[in-house]
C-alpha cells in the first residue's frame, strides 16, 4: 500500500509541476523496491538464477513495467483496454490457484472494476483523465499482480498478459535509442500513436487493442492452466505472433 501510494503521489506531484527524470526515477525505484519486499518470504520468479541477481533483474522489470503502463496511457480508453484484460487474467488463475492467491484475486478484481467504473468517463473522447498519479499506481499494482503470478511459476502467462504492453513500449523506445534520439523525452512514436496519425479513429485503436487481449488472455488462461511446457510455450509463440501482426497493422 506504502509503495503505490509513493508511486501515486510522485505521479500527483509531477502533473501539477513536472520534476527532473533522475527524481522521478529514484522515487520509482525506491517504491518498486517496497513492493518486492511485499512478496511472499521465499518467493522466487525467476529461481535459476542467483538471488541477488533476481531481485536486481525484478526491480528493473518493475520500474519499466511502472513506466511504460505511464508511457501507453497515450490516448483515451487505452490503460482500460490494455490493462482491464491482464487483470481478468491474474483474477481467474489466482482463484484456479486456491487459497495461497486469494489476496491477489481481491486486489485484482478491485482494480479491475476501478478501471470498469473509470471507462465511460475516459471513453473518447474523455472527460477525465489518469495523469501520472492514475498510471504509475496502475503500473505499480498490476506489474506487482504480474510479478506474483510469476512466482507461482506462471511467468509464460504473465508474459502473454502483457504482450502487447511491453512490445510496443519495449520496440518504440529501442528504435528510438538506435537511432540516437532521447528516450525519456515525450514522443508520438508508441505503434499506437502512429495508427491515430496515418487515420485509424482512436475508437478504432482502441476497439483493436482490445480484441488482441481479449485473445492474449485466452492464450494465458490456456498457458496458466497447464502443466506442459510445450503447450506454454505454443501459446506464448502464438502471442508473438499475433501482438506483431497488430504492431505491424499500426505502424502501416
Amino acid at each position: 500500500v506504502l509503495a503505490v501510494l509513493g508511486l501515486a503521489a510522485i505521479g500527483f506531484i509531477d502533473d501539477v509541476r513536472p520534476l527532473s527524470a533522475s527524481l522521478r526515477l529514484i522515487v520509482q525505484a525506491a517504491a518498486c523496491l517496497g513492493l518486492l519486499l511485499a512478496l511472499p518470504e521465499g518467493a522466487r520468479a525467476l529461481p535459476f538464477l542467483p538471488f541477488s541477481l533476481e531481485a536486481l533483474v525484478i526491480l528493473v522489470g518493475l520500474v519499466w513495467f511502472v513506466n511504460l503502463t505511464n508511457f501507453m496511457d497515450g490516448i483515451d480508453g487505452m490503460t482500460v483496454a490494455g490493462i482491464v484484460p491482464m487483470l481478468v487474467g491474474v483474477t481467474i488463475l489466482a482463484l484456479n490457484a486456491g487459497v495461497v492467491a486469494t489476496m491477489d484475486a481481491i486486489i485484482a478484481l478491485t482494480l479491475a472494476g476501478a478501471l470498469i467504473g473509470f471507462a465511460p468517463y475516459n471513453h473518447p473522447v474523455a472527460k477525465v483523465f489518469l495523469g501520472d498519479v492514475g498510471s504509475l499506481a496502475i503500473g505499480g499494482m498490476t506489474g506487482w499482480l504480474l510479478l506474483s503470478l510469476s512466482c507461482r511459476g506462471g511467468i509464460i502467462p504473465a508474459l502473454i498478459l502483457a504482450l502487447y504492453y511491453l512490445a510496443d513500449t519495449t520496440t518504440t523506445l529501442f528504435q528510438r535509442w538506435q537511432r540516437g534520439a532521447p528516450v525519456g523525452q515525450a514522443h508520438r512514436e508508441h505503434f499506437y500513436q502512429q495508427a491515430t496519425a496515418r487515420g485509424l479513429s482512436v475508437v478504432q485503436v482502441i476497439s483493436r487493442v482490445w480484441l488482441l487481449n481479449g485473445a492474449l488472455l485466452v492464450l494465458a488462461l490456456v498457458a496458466g492452466m497447464s502443466l506442459s511446457i510445450g503447450v506454454q510455450l505454443l501459446c506464448l509463440g502464438a502471442g508473438g505472433v499475433l501482438t506483431a501482426a497488430v504492431l505491424r497493422h499500426f505502424r502501416g
